[in-house]
């Protein structure tokens, strides 16, 4: 009734919303890149590189449609690097396969998309995200904290006076809003506790589904 889902070769799907009117369009595709940090920081290469699943051919997997819920299965593989030196200068050249399978769920009377993923991991030192272009101009994002919502700008090279640096990656407990108070685009998250809005013209939300450290 109020959401229609269109799911692309790559993985990648748009979302249109029926009350609105409004489409959101490339969602959902995977980045990877360096992590050599520990568990509460992460931390790049010194010479990283990002693989992104955007040229990768997905398959397809109708697993039930009946009037109460439809859902379908996206399965791909990416080949990222196996490790990072243990210098932290490069990633190796070495690759391994990353198998990720996604359901998408749509439930009668529901607003939302439920997503369930899944992932083999076989790499270290690196992170892997999914990405979410929101095409909201907006430098603010809101997320909740342990009594709070809290509202954290998107511009994280604007440094000001902080003697600190400023890492744009921050914390959330169960969601994520990028608004710009006309209308927004929210993640819903079980377990997941980091995300990034990328200072980009597409405003794209980033959400960390797996970071590994060597310690």
């Amino acid at each position: 009734e109020h959401l229609k889902v269109s799911i692309h070769p790559n993985g990648t799907f748009d979302v249109f919303d029926k009350a609105s009117g409004r489409q959101l369009e490339g969602l959902h595709y995977f980045c990877d890149d360096a992590s050599v940090g520990n568990a509460h920081k992460h931390k790049s290469t010194l010479r990283d590189f990002m693989v992104t699943s955007l040229g990768e051919r997905a398959s397809l997997t109708l697993i039930e449609n009946n009037t109460l819920r439809a859902s379908w299965k996206i399965d791909l593989e990416m080949s990222v690097p196996d490790c990072a030196e243990l210098s932290s200068r490069n990633r190796s050249h070495a690759r391994t396969t990353l198998p990720i399978s996604t359901v998408l769920t749509l439930k009668k009377g529901s607003r939302l998309l439920e997503i369930k993923t899944t992932i083999d991991n076989h790499a270290k030192d690196h992170r892997l995200r999914v990405m979410f272009p929101t095409d909201i101009h907006t430098d603010y994002a809101y997320a909740d904290a342990a009594f709070d919502v809290i509202k954290r700008s998107v511009l994280w090279q604007q440094l000001g006076d902080n003697v600190e640096e400023y890492h744009p990656f921050k914390p959330m407990q169960r969601f994520v809003t990028v608004s710009d108070e006309k209308e927004g685009f929210s993640f819903m998250s079980k377990g997941l506790g980091e995300y990034e809005v990328v200072d980009d013209s597409r405003r794209t939300l980033a959400i960390t589904l797996l970071r590994t450290s060597r310690a």
